[in-house]
């Protein structure tokens, strides 16, 4: 896929893993895999375990009897905005879909009360209180922090994607951490906040709040906190029997009239458009 018009959001272009690029034969040790890039940069990766993996393997990927292939995400390299994606599996038999698989890829951490219906469901530091449906840092209070009472414990190792909602930040400086990832929101605002991280250890879900103005009116508050794993798709084996009718393009050409090739060619990258 080529990318957008300027301004557009980010695309994903579909590359082999071999250093020289292109599609043919691309292995690391025993596994073949495929490249998923937004730009240039590599989020994530189609794994097999076929040594060489071939153009053909990229467009249907059928695997026989102790084959496998997986699919890896790095959770530092996100698109964060993608709210649920997962990776669906097809079997078929001579073309005709006789199943199909779909993985989820993220789970939910559980919370207790990731809403604020429940003051008891909350530690709150000096100034905090659950009023409302929302966490609320009264103006003009100390630095303190809020988080769940009943912990949320991320698994070392494990990429996460937190997120929070300040709906009204009433001059405070925050800083949200968990699981050795710390933010520092230095610019006030209100809206959903969305990070990525991988846990370093297994610290709760906290927010802290300092520098706020005083009196009435210098809330902050905050609601929906969400934790999700972001996890790894795996895919068994998929038996195909004997007999595959493939239909390869061999050639491809241009009349005397009509578009001319740069249509559907990016020359300078080798890539369809």
């Amino acid at each position: 896929m080529g990318p957008g018009a300027g301004g557009d959001g980010g695309f994903i272009r579909l590359t082999a893993g071999n250093a020289g690029g292109g599609f043919g034969g691309a292995s690391t040790g025993t596994n073949g895999y495929i490249e998923f890039k937004v730009g240039t940069t590599t989020v994530g990766k189609f794994i097999t375990d076929k040594s060489g993996l071939q153009f053909d393997d990229n467009i249907k990927t059928i695997y026989g009897t102790g084959e496998n292939a997986s699919i890896t995400f790095d959770g530092a390299n996100l698109i964060i905005e993608a709210k649920n994606p997962f990776f669906r599996q097809n079997a078929t038999i001579n073309g005709t879909l006789t199943g199909q698989t779909e993985v989820n890829t993220i789970k939910n951490v559980d919370f207790t009360d990731p809403t604020f219906d429940s003051t008891g469901d909350w530690t709150n530091g000096t100034g905090w209180n659950v009023s409302d449906g929302e966490g609320v840092k009264a103006g003009g209070s100390a630095t303190t922090t809020i988080e769940p009472a009943t912990a949320v414990t991320p698994i070392v190792g494990k990429n996460y994607k937190i997120s929070i909602d300040i709906t009204d930040e009433g001059g405070f400086v925050w800083t949200l951490t968990c699981g050795g990832f710390s933010q520092l929101e230095n610019q006030p605002g209100s809206g959903t906040f969305t990070f990525v991280f991988t846990a370093t250890n297994t610290d709760n879900m906290i927010l802290e709040a300092s520098g706020g103005a005083g009196g009435p009116g210098f809330d902050l508050t905050t609601d929906n906190w969400v934790l999700e794993e972001m996890g790894e798709a795996q895919f068994g084996t998929t038996e195909v029997i004997d007999l595959n009718v493939l239909r390869n393009l061999t050639s491809a050409g241009y009349g005397a009239s009509g578009p001319a090739p740069q249509f559907f060619y990016d020359d300078a990258n080798d890539d369809m458009v």
